[in-house]
């Protein structure tokens, strides 16, 4: 890998190489000589993808890829603009998405190559280690202010959120704020990582990330979908089996005009060894 930059938006650049021509080797390994390879989009896949860029270049020392974050909804305005070969997207098309893509739609592969959840986490120095759906949902629309209220330290608490560019901002208000508006003075944060550093730094912090980017400096709380009854934890086999109900599946989203260069990428990712790379990046495998 020749450089690697990390900011707001995440850009990976790799050695370039003008040859179109695909092959594979007597193991059945993918073997490409590819034009620039462009992914773009979520935030929360950014890990995942670089970690399985640096598995395909193995194979592919001549293979060109540029990676760039900036959220769901960055890729997928790219990849209707024509400005990206894969959008990468953690949330499905909107209406006025799939309006815009137009008469494209009929030649738009969605592959699922990963399934993710939402974790909630805070500080671990906060008392607090479970919660329900409902509280939850009352903290994010600004009805519960101080951690008090849930049981915790007498202390207004800071609500932390994607900004709305992310998919995991817009699953997160369907599927815990049942489509209701965020409290308007929620900080947005620009990525799951800061999110993180955020709540390393402060203990009145709540906030929400993808599964995978969970570190031992933050507390994962276990969440009820049941109003009490059984509260749930955001481990692999919780959210495999179905019990914990904040999971998604990761999406790259391509047309079929770019099959050619798309394929041999996406058939590393759902290859074995592109699955191994994603539980280690900590998703969760298709198969």
């Amino acid at each position: 890998m020749k450089a690697v930059v990390y900011s707001f938006i995440f850009v990976v650049l790799l050695s370039s190489c003008s040859d179109s021509s695909v092959t594979s080797d007597n193991q059945g390994n993918i073997k490409s000589k590819t034009k620039q390879l462009n992914i773009k989009g979520s935030d929360t896949e950014l890990p995942l993808t670089q970690n399985e860029i640096e598995g395909f270049l193995k194979l592919n020392p001549n293979a060109s890829i540029s990676l760039t974050g900036g959220g769901s909804s960055v890729g997928i305005t790219a990849l209707i603009e024509g400005n990206t070969d894969i959008a990468m997207a953690s949330r499905n098309l909107t209406s006025d998405e799939n309006s815009k893509l137009g008469n494209k739609m009929q030649h738009i592969v969605k592959a699922t190559i990963a399934y993710d959840a939402l974790a909630i986490i805070v500080n671990p120095s906060n008392p607090i280690n479970r919660m329900t759906k409902e509280q939850l949902q009352n903290i994010y629309l600004g009805k519960v202010e101080n951690w008090k209220e849930m049981g915790g330290i007498d202390h207004k608490l800071s609500a932390l959120g994607r900004e709305q560019s992310s998919g995991s901002y817009a699953f997160f208000k369907d599927h815990i704020l049942d489509g209701k508006s965020y409290i308007n003075t929620m900080p947005q944060m620009s990525s799951n990582g800061q999110i993180v550093e955020s709540i390393e730094q402060s203990p009145n912090a709540i906030g929400y990330v993808g599964i995978g980017y969970v570190t031992s400096k933050v507390k994962a709380l276990a969440i009820s979908f049941d109003g009490g009854k059984t509260f749930i934890n955001p481990t692999m086999d919780k959210v495999k089996n179905g019990a914990y109900k904040i999971a998604r599946p990761l999406y790259y989203i391509y047309s079929t005009d770019t099959k050619a260069k798309v394929e041999p990428f996406l058939n590393f990712v759902l290859s074995d060894s592109g699955q191994k790379i994603v539980e280690s990046t900590g998703f969760i495998k298709t198969n």
